[in-house]
Parts: C-alpha cells; sequence; structure tokens
C-alpha cells in the first residue's frame, strides 16, 4: 500500500513517515483480524467472501491513517480502490486493535516510579537553555470536534450533552490531553468530555 503511495505522499498524508508506517503495521497486524470465512451460501469461496477479494492490512491501517489525517472516505476509497464501507470499517478495525487489551505494545501511562521520573526531567533539564530540572512532561491539548451527542450517548457518559460543549471555540468536542516526555514520545493520553 505504501510503496503505490509513494513516500512523499504517504508522508504528507498521513503524517507518519515510511519507517514508522512499517513500524506501526508490525505493532498491529496480529490484531487486524483473521481470515474471513464466508457464509455458506456464498458462491464466492475462492474470495473468501469479499467481493473483489481480502483488503490486506497495509491497506487497512493506510486508509485508516488517512482518515485520522482527515481525509475523506470518498477519496481515500479512489486512492486504494477499496469502498468506502471498507475504509469505515479500516477505520474501527485500526481503532479496535489499537484499544485492545491484549495489545500491550499501544499501551503506556505515565510512569509513578520516581527513578522514570527524574529521568524524564532529565531529557527536559538537557534541552532547556533555562535549565529547567523538575520538568516531568510538556502537556498539551485539543478538541477532537463531534456532533452534538444524542440522548442515547449521553446515557452512556453519564453525563448531560452541555459537557460536551466548548465555550471557547463554540463547538462540541472530546477533549484530549497528553504529556510527553522530552523526546516528544506520548507519556499519557486522556479524552474526556
Amino acid at each position: 500500500a505504501v510503496r503505490e503511495w509513494g513516500f512523499y505522499i504517504a508522508s504528507r498524508d498521513s503524517r507518519l513517515d515510511v519507517a514508522s508506517f512499517w513500524t506501526l503495521h508490525l505493532m498491529l497486524r496480529p490484531y487486524l483480524g483473521g481470515k474471513i470465512q464466508p457464509p455458506s451460501s456464498s458462491k464466492k469461496k475462492h474470495c473468501n467472501g469479499a467481493k473483489n477479494g481480502l483488503v490486506p492490512s497495509t491497506i487497512c491501517l493506510a486508509a485508516a491513517l488517512l482518515y485520522f489525517a482527515g481525509g475523506s472516505p470518498y477519496d481515500i476509497a479512489g486512492v486504494f480502490g477499496i469502498s468506502v464501507t471498507e475504509v469505515h470499517q479500516s477505520v474501527w478495525k485500526v481503532a479496535n486493535t489499537v484499544n485492545h487489551k491484549d495489545n500491550t505494545a499501544m499501551h503506556f501511562e505515565y510512569p509513578v516510579d520516581w527513578a522514570a521520573q527524574q529521568r524524564i526531567a532529565a531529557g527536559f533539564e538537557r534541552k532547556s537553555k533555562a535549565g529547567f530540572a523538575v520538568c516531568a512532561g510538556a502537556i498539551d491539548g485539543i478538541l477532537i470536534w463531534i456532533k452534538r451527542p444524542t440522548f442515547e450517548d449521553c446515557e452512556i457518559a453519564k453525563c448531560g450533552a452541555k459537557k460536551f460543549f466548548c465555550g471557547r471555540k463554540k463547538k462540541f468536542g472530546l477533549n484530549m490531553q497528553a504529556p510527553c516526555d522530552a523526546e516528544g514520545c506520548f507519556l499519557n493520553v486522556s479524552i474526556k468530555h
């Protein structure tokens, strides 16, 4: 998928360089799904139940990354020769794979160990011109825009729709905050209303 996509276009469109794509693919591949079994009534057994054959995990990941970067499902479908439905299914496959309970490579949390926090602070001190010695993470956030939550969404979240409204940006959304270390690697992520 990435070879046909091209190095420059892949990096620009997905905001991920090719080496990072392959590293991410290796981490997610075991969880991206197995062989599709056709329904017993299907006459297309040679395609394993898929009209044009199976969508490889590389295409699935590339389509999801383009979607996450803001691409239109219709454009993504045209780029990879898959259906718009498959683009959406790829997004959910990748999201579920990242959140899979057995996928320990994608799980991370802020270290509670004092020595680990000291190492993070030492990294910031080395990079700081001001000599900050007690900074154990740089934090930033983003509002992930969403449509106004339905009544059912609010029931699941156990709060009203107003909790999802950002007064400053005048939009509904989820607030994501994440600290990183001195190398820019995430230490934790929190996405809440």
